[in-house]
This record gives structure tokens, C-alpha cells and sequence, in this order.
């Protein structure tokens, strides 16, 4: 396989990944996380973003929306957008 078949198909996969993240991901609407927000929804987050390879997976797993969350969930939100 070329470099460019390997990196067309890595890019497909990513894409494919991201898209069905993100359609198992739906649901209902939390109200607006600010940096340090604690939310019982930030684990679910992190292991979503985990999933989809936006955080590193040996990041710290609690409740609070600290700086590599955010900076996960704006990679993600670019990659879908």
C-alpha cells in the first residue's frame, strides 16, 4: 500500500469513527461547561472523547471540565464540523 492509500484510508476511518461516535454520543442537552465545572456528565464525556481519540486515555478520568477536555471537545468538534 502507497503512503497516500495508507493516509486516505486512515483519514476514511477516522472520519467513519468520529461519525458514529458522535451519532451514539446524542444526548440530552447539559447545560454550558466553563473550565472547572464539576458535571456526573464529564466521565461519559471522557470516555467518549477517549473513543474517538481526541484525549489521551491515561488522562485523569473525573467529574471536572478542566483544560484537556475542553481542548478535546474543540479537536472533536473541528473533525466533525
Amino acid at each position: 500500500m502507497s503512503a497516500a492509500t495508507a493516509q486516505t484510508t486512515d483519514q476514511r476511518s477516522s472520519v467513519t469513527r468520529r461519525s458514529s461516535v458522535a451519532a451514539a454520543g446524542r444526548r440530552s442537552a447539559v447545560t454550558v461547561l466553563r473550565l472547572g465545572d464539576r458535571h456526573p456528565s464529564v466521565p461519559e464525556l471522557r470516555a467518549r472523547l477517549t473513543a474517538s481519540g481526541d484525549i489521551d486515555p491515561n488522562a485523569v478520568g473525573n467529574d471536572i471540565y478542566d483544560s484537556y477536555v475542553e481542548a478535546a471537545v474543540r479537536r472533536f468538534q473541528a473533525a466533525t464540523a
